[in-house]
This record gives C-alpha cells, structure tokens and sequence, in this order.
C-alpha cells in the first residue's frame, strides 16, 4: 500500500493536483483526471477521422486493336480533365498517364470523381465519367473497352 501511495505522489506532480488528505480523494482525483483527458482524445480521434478524406476511385480499362481481335501492348495512356477556366485549346490537364499491360489492361489509382477523357497514344479520346465506389464491394470503377 505504501508504494502504490508514493506512486500516487509522483503522480501528482504530473497532473497537477492540488494536495489531498487520504488515498480515496487521490484515486477520486486521478480518475477524474484520466477520464477528462481520455474524452478530450477520443473527440480528438473522431475529429480527425471526420475530416479524412475520399481516397478517390480506383479505375481500370482495356484497349483492345483490329476490332477487338489483338490486346494493344504497352500502349500510352493519358488520363485528362477538361479545365473550363482555361480558354478553348488550354484546357486540358494530363492529370495521370500509364501504359497497358500484356493483356491490355491499364489502371490509375485514387482518382477523384470527375469527369475526364482518357486519351490513347495522345490521339484517340474518349469521355468517361469517375464515380465514387464503394470499396467493402469493389476495388476498381470497371470503364468500357476501348478499340484503337
């Protein structure tokens, strides 16, 4: 009992309590203590958690060449957003860019919902359109094939 009074003691010094006559009023006043600065870190915790964020959506395409027949290997492609702050022929903002794989398929990741042109070897263009998708369901927003 002796040890855990002088623990008690020490302590007080980082808590800042005033001096107490027994041991009941220093657990009292130690738990209001704790309890008091556990609520001010789990407001802390929910606010932070509060302000976090959309990751943005995981996007994955195909292109495909000859009508379809052959998979366009390491093809460029751009991932672009229309900027209508800029004047006409400004406006476009490469915003990621990737190359296929050996199947076809390009990924970005953590795009923010928008709409956007995803451009093929800088010359063929098509509109899509990022949604945002839940990710306890799927991992990637699936776009169309595109044939080059």
């Amino acid at each position: 009992m002796f040890t855990f009074c002088k623990s008690l003691l020490k302590f007080n010094k980082h808590l800042n309590l005033p001096r107490l006559k027994n041991i009941f009023e220093y657990k009292s006043a130690v738990m209001y203590k704790l309890k008091k600065h556990i609520n001010i870190f789990l407001l802390t915790l929910c606010l932070i958690g509060s302000f976090q964020q959309y990751p943005g959506t995981n996007l994955r395409g195909r292109v495909l060449i000859n009508n379809g027949t052959q998979v366009f290997v390491a093809a460029r492609v751009d991932l672009l957003f229309m900027d209508q702050r800029y004047p006409p022929g400004q406006q476009l903002r490469l915003v990621a860019s990737t190359s296929t794989d050996n199947y076809g398929f390009y990924y970005f990741s953590y795009v923010i919902p928008n709409n956007y042109i995803i451009q093929i070897n800088q010359s063929k263009g098509f509109n899509i359109q990022v949604i945002p998708i839940n990710y306890q369901m799927y991992q990637f927003q699936d776009l169309p094939v595109f044939y080059y």
